[in-house]
């Protein structure tokens, strides 16, 4: 409703898309302008007489006062323009009403809007053109740039093309709408694109396209709708397309085009015709000389049918062999072919030739509800049918002529079944299990012509049994169990292969076949012994005789003798059925054919689970007892149906829960049992509650078994405030409706709902039992490490054949390759690989097997110069080298001079002097009244013969001595020591490989070591501890190992491990 607001103009976006199911629309009191911009709003309420009544125009003055939906359509001008600036052309809409196209100057002006008209945000715009594609759209876009040419949107997942989707760009040159998933199109979706010459739709889901989809498009050239499942076209689908050339409708679902549905395709050149399953019958001879006549490129189609043109190309098949018979009556010119109504599709388990509609031997067990109308022919033969029921199958088949339903498992037919089948001629009923037939069950078949009931079941012929069948020529009842014909029952009769009993009350027989003209294969009698084999019509009605007077009392009968049946032998007739106390586990589906129940006992059974609609035919049934089973989830559907039932019993089950609306259809239920049951008295079960009380059932000792807060309490007793919910539904309520919840499947299987055993896993090829937790084959679940190759001895035995390097049973042990050989030299440390060594040699040794001795560089080379003392350096891998410089030099090897007084830090005009023995290398000798290390302080003249607290400190490896309050002195540390007299060493800065400290083992028990290192190698060792004398495996290694932290220790009793961070 947008009645009183200030609207002069309605852009045709506000109803594009956003609501396609709009049924009312209130615009009046509104200012609207009719200009030319408000034109296709009158048009579009004009085929909508009942949108935006009393909607009027309040500008121009002309138009004051007018509604819009009635204005003349040539008074809707823009800016003053003449009526000659405006071009109109004739509808060809159904209505009257005129299409109106603006000149230039007149288009050139855009029409008043409200929308954001920027480039779509998923979207990509550039010169015109809209590149859409491959977004993962569901719907279109809601604007576009006004100015766009082309508009690309192939490859998304577009479901519908709504009125008006385009109408705002009238600029549009080519649009792709191609790969998506369209099912649907409004009839005016692509209305304002007169201008449009490309349109592309192919590998879309559409069905059918609207009448009239295309009449303003009449500058398109290019129509691509191939690869859709369109399955027929409406005979003015193509009007208004006068400049198309190219149309492709390649690998569609078309039977049949009617004559006339390219007549205004005057440019036409190439059509994309094949890959459709044509129905070459006389209604499509028109295609053909179309085709000739107008040298049309057809792609090649081809004909799928009928058997005598399959595989015909179209454009050379012979028109005279392009016949119709009976089979072929629905493909007219106004039949399905130019209508497209929707149920012409060929059932699923179905073939479909022309109009012969084949579902034999498909095991079927019901009629197909969706049987193609145009069906002409109907083959049900060789199913598993048992009864066919009254629910109007036959009423919109109207061109049927033969229903075969021979060799199924009929034993009921429902009166009034047939109902609507006025055109059948032929009915085929033979070898089914049908006990008695009645005029009854084939109410509807007024034209019959041909009824044929061979080897079936029937005992007998009465007055009642072809009532109404009065057109009927054709009767056969060959092979049945035929004994008594009554007289008055009965063209064409054939009664051969029955075993007719000739007593005295079937003398009328061979009267009547004598004088009538029917055929009836000349029956021959069976009884008595006397006149077995002679034909019926030969005997002399005086020697039909009665054995007994009794016999020749008692009236003949064609009602059954009334025994108890045999096992699961049921008379398809019975009222009540008691199966109680069984070991029944699955109501079977047959119980549906027991349409006359009215009590029905299954209790004391073994029943886990009821299907859907499973009662739904026992429409009398008054009396259902479930008691004493194992049922654990009543479906929405089970009761669907039992609108008689009084009463229902469940007691005793597994029961939990129920959905809502399980009860709806059981409007006369007056007793109810649902003591003994679980019951989960939460949320979900509210409604229950509710609805046990709001009818006054008696729901005998419900009581809630949960949750805790409701354990206990009465069903019927407890408010509804106190079923509530907390939390997620408890998975052992919820799994037993839906049983494969929990997951019960194992090792990737695939878990079903089972009608006995809940649920049954689909195992994964190797693997068995309930839950697929058996594998056939041992091997598959890999049980063999480290490469082995697993060999399968029986469904439980397995051995491993270990690659080089492994042993164990599983393969699962590194062999230790080391020996006391593989590292010979004193100290070495083997490390055990697969199937390979290595060795960690001592200091002083290296090579692969640590025979290789490393030179002592101090005695072999003197590195050390100018009086340097070399000490040796022990290394992991390496033997280095230190020099201890002489007084006046450093560097590596004692090379470089160094005079520490260069950079002393003598104060107050202090002398420095080289010392040796002063941990900073020099000393400081004060003049005039300074004192201190440094020189620093000032001497009076009472402290004069006070000692400096530094003169003789105790600071160790180069620290600072420094007073502080004037007594007492400190030590400043350098970095990498601690302590007050920086004794301990707490940091080191390595820097040449290999460098390490050894600390002592004696005292090291519950020791912490705590490491902060900063390294710019990604390997390296941290910390090793092992016997240095490698007469045991045992060590602690801490290494970096390509930028982690690995941990690796053996203790000598089992095999090593290694953790990495």
């Amino acid at each position: 409703t947008l009645n009183n607001n200030n609207l002069t103009h309605v852009s045709p976006l506000v109803l594009r898309g956003k609501m396609p199911h709009l049924r009312t629309l209130r615009l009046h009191s509104n200012p609207i302008r009719c200009n030319c911009h408000m034109a296709w709003l009158a048009d579009w309420l004009s085929d909508r007489p009942t949108m935006a009544v009393f909607t009027q125009c309040a500008e121009p003055i002309s138009l004051r006062g007018l509604n819009l939906a009635s204005a003349d359509r040539s008074e809707f001008l823009c800016n003053g323009y003449e009526r000659t600036k405006v071009e109109y052309l004739p509808s060809i809409k159904s209505k009257s009403m005129t299409i109106m196209h603006f000149s230039p100057e007149i288009t050139a002006q855009r029409a008043p809007t409200c929308e954001i008209t920027s480039c779509p945000a998923a979207c990509i715009c550039i010169n015109g053109i809209v590149d859409c594609r491959d977004r993962g759209l569901t719907v279109l876009p809601a604007t576009f740039p006004l100015d766009t040419t082309e508009l690309r949107l192939e490859q998304n997942r577009i479901q519908i093309i709504p009125s008006f989707s385009f109408s705002s760009y009238p600029q549009l040159r080519r649009i792709d709408l191609s790969n998506n998933e369209i099912k649907e199109i409004e009839r005016d979706a692509f209305d304002g694109l007169s201008q449009l010459s490309s349109l592309v739709m192919y590998g879309n889901k559409i069905t059918s396209l609207p009448a009239g989809i295309f009449t303003h498009m009449h500058n398109l050239q290019m129509l691509l709708m191939n690869a859709n499942k369109i399955k027929c076209l409406r005979q003015d689908v193509f009007s208004g397309l006068r400049s198309l050339t190219l149309l492709s409708l390649y690998d569609n679902k078309l039977q049949s085009i009617s004559r006339g549905t390219f007549a205004n395709l005057r440019s036409i050149e190439t059509m994309h015709l094949a890959q459709n399953p044509f129905i070459c019958d006389c209604h499509m001879r028109w295609l053909v000389n179309y085709v000739k006549k107008y040298k049309v490129e057809t792609s090649g189609a081809k004909c799928a049918g009928p058997r005598r043109l399959a595989g015909k190309k179209i454009s050379s098949a012979k028109t005279r062999k392009m016949r119709c018979n009976g089979k072929n009556i629905i493909f007219s010119a106004s039949g399905i072919a130019a209508e497209c109504i929707p149920e012409a599709e060929c059932p699923n388990q179905c073939r479909c030739d022309g109009s012969i509609v084949d579902c034999s031997r498909q095991a079927l067990t019901a009629i197909p509800d969706n049987i193609p109308p145009y069906a002409s022919e109907l083959f049900l033969n060789h199913n598993r049918i048992q009864m066919i029921t009254s629910v109007g199958l036959f009423q919109k088949l109207r061109n049927l002529k033969k229903i075969d339903l021979s060799n199924n498992q009929l034993t009921a037919i429902e009166d009034g079944a047939f109902s609507g089948a006025g055109s059948v001629l032929e009915l085929w009923l033979n070898h089914n299990v049908l006990t008695d037939i009645r005029g009854s069950m084939f109410s509807g078949l007024n034209n019959l012509r041909t009824l044929m009931v061979r080897n079936n079941h029937l005992m007998c012929i009465g007055n009642h049994t072809f009532a109404g069948l009065s057109t009927v020529r054709h009767l056969d009842l060959y092979s049945n169990q035929i004994a008594t014909i009554l007289s008055g029952a009965f063209a064409t009769i054939n009664l051969l292969s029955n075993p007719l009993d000739c007593n005295c009350h079937l003398s009328w027989l061979s009267t009547w076949l004598r004088r009538s003209p029917v055929s009836s294969g000349n029956p021959r009698c069976a009884e008595p012994r006397f006149l077995r084999e002679f034909p019926v019509a030969d005997i002399n009605p005086r020697d039909f005789r009665c054995s007994t007077e009794q016999e020749a009392r008692a009236a003949p009968t064609c009602l059954p003798v009334q025994k108890c049946p045999e096992q699961y032998d049921i008379p398809h007739d019975v009222t009540e059925l008691y199966l109680e106390m069984n070991d029944i586990r699955e109501i079977p589906a047959s119980i549906k054919k027991f349409i006359y129940l009215t009590t029905l006992d299954l209790s004391n059974n073994d029943i886990s689970s009821i299907n859907d609609w499973m009662f739904s035919n026992l429409t009398r049934l008054s009396t259902l007892l479930l008691a004493y089973n194992r049922l654990r989830c009543i479906p929405p559907k089970a009761f669907t149906g039992l609108r008689s039932l009084r009463i229902l019993s469940l007691h005793s089950n597994e029961l939990s829960s129920l959905p809502e609306g399980a009860f709806d259809d059981l409007t006369s239920l007056s007793h109810v049992g649902f003591g003994a049951n679980p019951w989960y008295c939460d949320c979900n079960l509210r409604w229950f509650s509710q609805w046990v009380k709001s009818d006054f059932f008696e729901a005998g000792i419900a009581r809630c078994s949960g949750p805790p807060r409701m354990a206990g309490r009465l069903l019927l007793s407890s408010s509804l405030e106190t079923f509530v919910c907390q939390g997620p539904l408890d998975i052992a309520i919820a799994v037993k409706c839906n049983p494969c919840l929990s997951s019960p499947c194992q090792h990737n299987s695939t878990c079903g709902v089972h009608p006995t055993d809940y649920y049954q896993c689909t195992c994964q090829p190797g693997f068995k039992g309930r839950h697929c937790e058996m594998p056939i084959d041992p091997c598959i679940l890999e049980p063999c490490h480290n490469g082995a190759r697993c060999i399968a001895r029986d469904e439980a035995v397995y051995n491993c054949e270990c690659v080089v390097g492994f042993s164990g049973d599983r393969c699962e042990n590194n062999i230790n390759d080391c020996t006391a050989t593989s590292c010979p030299v004193s100290n070495a440390t083997c490390i055990d690989g697969v199937n390979t060594f290595t060795c960690r040699c001592p200091v002083g040794w290296t090579g692969t097997n640590c025979n290789e001795q490393i030179p002592d560089p101090c005695t072999l080379e003197q590195p050390c110069q100018h009086g340097g003392s070399c000490v040796l350096l022990q290394e992991i891998d390496a033997i280095s080298y230190r020099c201890d410089c002489s007084s006046g030099y450093r560097g590596v090897n004692c090379s470089e001079r160094f005079d520490p007084c260069l950079s002393h830090k003598c104060e107050n005009n202090g002398l420095c002097e080289i010392n040796q023995q002063s941990p900073i290398g020099y000393q400081c000798n004060c003049v005039g009244e300074y004192r201190g290390q440094y020189c620093t302080f000032p001497m009076d003249i009472v402290d004069v013969l006070q000692d400096d607290p530094c003169s003789d400190n105790d600071c160790q490896h180069g620290s600072e001595c420094y007073i502080e309050d004037g007594r007492d002195y400190k030590c400043r540390c350098l970095p990498g020591y601690a302590g007050n007299k920086c004794q301990q060493l707490v940091s080191l800065s390595f820097q040449r490989n290999g460098s390490f400290i050894e600390t002592q083992q004696q005292g090291l028990v519950d020791t912490n070591f705590t490491f902060i290192i900063s390294t710019t190698q990604l390997n390296g060792v941290l910390m090793y501890d092992g016997d240095s004398t490698g007469s045991s495996r045992e060590h602690l290694a801490i290494e970096f190992f390509t930028g982690h932290v690995r941990v690796s220790y053996d203790l000598g009793i089992s095999p090593g491990s290694t953790i990495y961070s």
